[in-house]
């Protein structure tokens, strides 16, 4: 299939942690009870950061962090979906649970735009331009795409094609827009005081897709 695989996007966890960028490389990454934890903690994060919970530099960005990856495990699935080709309804189910962890993260930033923390208006205005960016790759792409998906590529028609061209396009300013967050995460993290820690096996995190 066409896998085109997400390889720029490394968000990373645990700020403060001393080994700053350490990969984890222990049983966490590749057991069940670990992946099933890791999605805990995110989701707990994100529900903490939703209701204005967020009291330091260090807080906003767990929040943010958690929030957005959860979006983006949903946007690393569609190549799960893809490979398996998978039913437009998988397609459409996963499009809009991305777009709610969107939407989620897009309101619980409104409790923060009074904070004073060191680069807090510069990081919330690269998470609004990822989140916009992300949310128009499903609405603009992903569900026009869902049914080519879900066919083998030999049966995709020319239209079908010239439609996934545009969306290969779409990639690259995802690209550009990821790799300014990812970047700048260390800028934030550094002017409050804190460290980035260990990386997030994300394609760990993504549920296979379902049998047919």
């Amino acid at each position: 299939m066409r896998n085109l695989i997400f390889l720029t996007l490394l968000f990373l966890a645990n700020a403060g942690i001393a080994q700053t960028d350490a990969v984890v490389t222990d049983e966490r990454s590749d057991s069940t009870v670990a992946v099933e934890g890791e999605l805990e903690k995110l989701k707990n994060d994100a529900a903490t950061f939703a209701i204005g919970k967020a009291e330091s530099g260090q807080a906003y960005f767990q929040g943010i962090l958690a929030g957005l990856v959860l979006a983006d495990v949903d946007l690393r699935r569609f190549d799960v979906l893809d490979e398996e080709n998978a039913s437009v309804d998988a397609f459409m189910e996963n499009g809009n649970k991305c777009l709610m962890h969107i939407a989620s993260l897009r309101a619980s930033l409104k409790f923060y735009e009074l904070a004073k923390w060191p680069l807090r208006a510069e990081f919330h205005k690269l998470t609004i331009a990822w989140l916009d960016c992300v949310e128009g790759m499903v609405n603009d792409h992903y569900f026009k795409l869902a049914e080519a998906f879900s066919k083998a590529d030999d049966d995709m028609t020319d239209a079908e094609w010239d439609l996934y061209d545009t969306y290969y396009e779409a990639m690259e300013t995802y690209y550009s827009v990821d790799n300014e967050w990812v970047d700048f995460q260390y800028k934030f993290a550094a002017a409050n005081g804190f460290e980035i820690g260990y990386l997030i096996d994300e394609d760990a995190l993504v549920e296979p897709a379902p049998s047919e």
